[in-house]
């Protein structure tokens, strides 16, 4: 009986520690997009390894399960030091809930794919704005809103509902979150297009905040919406609801424009080309969605002859520096970026881009259904005097 003591305090660590051990452990059964989960688990491990700060162990510590904790772990592991220490760790724990709470609710859910889901669904900051909590607060009046809808009809019609609390001013200020544009009812095109990505993704649908930093024909720039729908990627413009996808006003100039751009939060690997990765976002080249491409090599070389560290190529009026892709081993200060193939550019496109519905063709369409009610309304109303007008009883 004197050893029974040891026997259970033995027993007793034996079960922490195994306990212990199958909560740090990774789990044994995983999805397709679990490399990334892997990876944003040594990223996570790497950049908190020293434990100075404990709001990430405090957030995870809040999951109510595997789902949750992975989530939280993949905001953490990339998220900007400032949105770690400026928001308290049950703030990310509402939203990532919030998240999956619309994945298993939303009939399209289940079909969005692991990678789009975890880049462009889940991160709840946009671009420089204050996080909020739109996603929280707005979820049940979006999810009536699109309820019984597929999921391409529900992405346009999430666009009609930005475009009811939210209109173009141009400002300078710094991006407004969803809930101050909402409070407004104003934004420029970076906050409307701020403001759309989280109604998308409020409701599972993944989007994401496309911008051109130069037009070809004017030094102005522009943003909007990118949105993933049936496994591929539509534009639309923000709080601009048209009748269909790849539709908007500026059609035409991005099909024109020389580079389309937008950073996505944490480390990428989708099929686009990679212009700029940090600890934080993969930067992607988009333009291949709007117009053809090719792939443009140059050389840019200082006074001296020697490669230069950095390359400008030629605007109106003035010169505007043009972000280079990675080296990719070219050598001798040479870098390759694709952008719009044309404007002096050797060679061709490999592909045509999607072309997406001509607006002018749709507008004839909507003409030409005015009209014709137009003309039936003139002949109702023809055949209504001539009613009035006929003596009795002929």
């Amino acid at each position: 009986m004197k050893f029974l003591p040891i026997i259970l305090l033995a027993a007793a660590a034996l079960a922490v520690q195994t306990a212990f051990a199958e909560r740090n452990a990774a789990p044994a059964a995983m999805e397709p997009g679990d490399d990334a989960a892997h990876q944003a688990e040594a990223d996570f491990k790497a950049r908190y390894a020293k434990g100075r700060c404990k709001h990430a162990a405090q957030a995870l510590a809040l999951a109510k399960n595997e789902d949750e904790r992975r989530a939280l772990t993949f905001l953490y592991a990339y998220m900007p030091r400032p949105d770690v220490t400026d928001y308290a760790p049950e703030y990310y724990a509402a939203q990532t809930a919030c998240a999956l709470r619309a994945r298993r609710e939303m009939p399209w859910g289940k079909d969005v794919p692991e990678r789009e889901w975890r880049h462009f669904v889940l991160p709840v900051r946009v671009n420089n704005e204050n996080l909020d909590t739109f996603r929280t607060a707005c979820y049940e009046e979006l999810k009536a809103r699109v309820q019984g809808l597929a999921m391409r009809e529900a992405a346009l019609e999430v666009n009609h509902w930005c475009h009811e609390y939210v209109t173009y001013k141009p400002s300078d200020a710094r991006t407004s979150s969803p809930l101050a544009s909402m409070r407004t009812a104003t934004g420029r095109c970076g906050e409307e297009s701020t403001f759309t990505v989280a109604a998308l993704r409020a409701v599972g649908i993944p989007a994401r905040q496309v911008y051109t930093p130069r037009w070809a024909h004017t030094d102005d720039n522009h943003a909007w919406v990118e949105v993933y729908v049936d496994g591929r990627w539509y534009f639309l413009g923000a709080c601009e609801p048209e009748p269909v996808l790849n539709l908007g006003w500026f059609n035409k100039p991005a099909s024109r424009g020389m580079l389309m751009h937008t950073k996505v939060f944490g480390r990428y690997d989708g099929p686009e080309d990679v212009i700029a990765r940090t600890a934080c976002y993969t930067e992607i080249n988009v333009t291949a969605n709007y117009a053809e491409t090719a792939r443009s090599t140059v050389q840019v070389l200082d006074s001296a002859g020697q490669p230069a560290a950095g390359a400008h190529r030629c605007g109106r009026p003035r010169l505007y520096p043009l972000g280079l892709g990675r080296p990719r081993g070219l050598g001798n200060g040479r870098r390759a970026l694709r952008i719009r193939a044309g404007n002096g550019l050797k060679g061709r496109a490999r592909h045509s881009a999607p072309q997406p519905p001509r607006r002018r063709a749709i507008r004839r369409r909507v003409q030409a259904h005015a009209a014709a009610r137009k003309e039936q309304r003139a002949g109702g109303v023809a055949r209504s005097r001539r009613a009035q007008s006929a003596p009795p009883g002929a």
